[in-house]
């Protein structure tokens, strides 16, 4: 599988202290890739310079194309950014108008723009709202407004930066975005739990990668993790703890999962 983002020797400073200074990281194409890592250690700063938001010294390219200011409108249909919500105000007066806004902005046909909004709220279940005011909706549905205003222009990746929170049911969110074609997920936390969605996880520390690899190489390294501030899911510390004494014989990541095999 080849890389859809490729950073090469990437320094940042801010306040004269180094962020990242020689940083590589290669992210997989079509991934559902999780960085996780504790506060500060460059996680939403590195989201900010593949946004275009900070200038940086080094090489990124996204999806064949260089990050450049000359590039940076066309790196922008690219990717996509799920943004905090609870305090975020939407600039339309329904949910449909929002995605909309959106669309016609690219310059969508009138057809074009009826048949993405009816395929994302569909795939987000969110028919029963769209004529609702999106500043007046509970956190859960606000979020999921949110990404779909990202989803409905399909980019090559998204980008999630700790923003999924108060949604109901993350778990099954994360298997339908898992579902999207041509789709590179990248999800930003500090909280290994959403790491168990993933097919590959990266330790962020220190503006430095700890750790990269699938998440059963990853989430054996208890001793690497804790060191970083990072604890365990409880179903993981527990499998593990049970094949320590041979009562499982793999690293388990779900609970149905746990019964199935102590039951068996």
């Amino acid at each position: 599988m080849d890389s859809i983002i490729n950073i090469r020797d990437l320094i940042f400073k801010q306040d004269e202290r180094f962020i990242f200074k020689g940083f590589n990281l290669n992210i997989k194409r079509d991934s559902f890739t999780t960085i996780v890592g504790p506060n500060g250690g460059g996680k939403s700063t590195l989201v900010r310079i593949l946004c275009g938001l900070e200038k940086f010294d080094g090489y990124i390219n996204i999806d064949g194309i260089s990050l450049t200011k000359e590039n940076l409108n066309h790196i922008k249909m690219k990717i996509g950014i799920v943004f905090e919500t609870n305090d975020q105000a939407f600039v339309a007066e329904t949910v449909t108008d929002e995605m909309a806004f959106i669309l016609e902005n690219l310059c969508y046909p009138k057809n074009d723009i009826e048949k993405e909004i009816n395929w994302v709220s569909t795939f987000l279940n969110l028919k029963d709202i769209l004529n609702k005011d999106p500043n007046n909706l509970n956190d859960n549905d606000k979020q999921l407004v949110s990404l779909a205003c990202i989803l409905v222009n399909h980019p090559k990746v998204i980008i999630i930066d700790e923003t999924l929170d108060m949604v109901d049911n993350k778990e099954l969110l994360f298997q339908k975005l898992k579902t999207l074609k041509d789709t590179t997920i990248i999800n930003i936390t500090h909280d290994l739990s959403d790491a168990l969605y993933s097919d590959e996880i990266i330790v962020l520390a220190s503006g430095k990668v700890i750790l990269q690899g699938d998440k059963k190489t990853i989430l054996k390294q208890e001793e690497i993790l804790n060191k970083n501030g990072l604890q365990l899911p409880f179903i993981i510390d527990l499998s593990l703890k049970l094949k320590y004494y041979d009562l499982v014989d793999e690293i388990i990541f779900t609970t149905d999962e746990m019964v199935d095999k102590l039951w068996k």
